[in-house]
């Protein structure tokens, strides 16, 4: 399980990055496009804290 929750959480981080990456600071962050990239890092975000929850959980279980 410890290596799904790994996987789960490299993947979170990569699809966030993308997410930041395609911001584009050169508009407005209100501006549509920024809005969806930034709300998909936030959700992306969730992703990454569950998968270390539950990989710390797992550390301490054993």
């Amino acid at each position: 399980m410890k290596k799904i929750y790994i996987a789960a959480l490299v993947f979170a981080l990569i699809l966030m990055g993308i997410n930041l990456a395609s911001v584009n600071y050169s508009q407005s962050l209100f501006s549509l496009d920024n809005q969806r990239n930034i709300i998909g890092a936030m959700a992306c975000l969730s992703g990454v804290l569950v998968s270390w929850v539950l990989l710390v959980l797992e550390k301490k279980r054993g």
